[in-house]
């Protein structure tokens, strides 16, 4: 869900960065312990195509201990193609 509201805000043409902090925020906000967004391709509609990652808490991804949610969705962009991955930690349910 995530994943595919960053790439709808995307393809309205609102800035990527003020995009995925928003969506951090949120993220936080519902009580995650940490979270990462990369977004890979032209970003901004750039000539080059580049890797921009966004993280704000723990997501560990050398465990299988912990849930961690993972979506990869690809927005089409006015310039091309811009691939939107994000993962969640979620806390444990018990």
């Amino acid at each position: 869900m995530v994943a595919e509201r960053i790439v709808a805000e995307l393809e309205k043409r609102i800035p990527h960065r003020r995009v995925v902090q928003k969506a951090l925020e949120r993220i936080m906000a519902a009580g995650a312990l940490g979270a990462k967004v990369t977004l890979g391709g032209r970003i901004g509609g750039a000539e080059i195509s580049r890797v921009e990652k966004f993280h704000v808490g723990s997501v560990p991804s050398q465990t299988l201990r912990e849930e961690i949610d993972y979506s990869q969705v690809p927005a089409l962009l006015k310039r091309g193609y811009v691939g939107v991955k994000v993962w969640v930690h979620r806390k444990k349910e018990k």
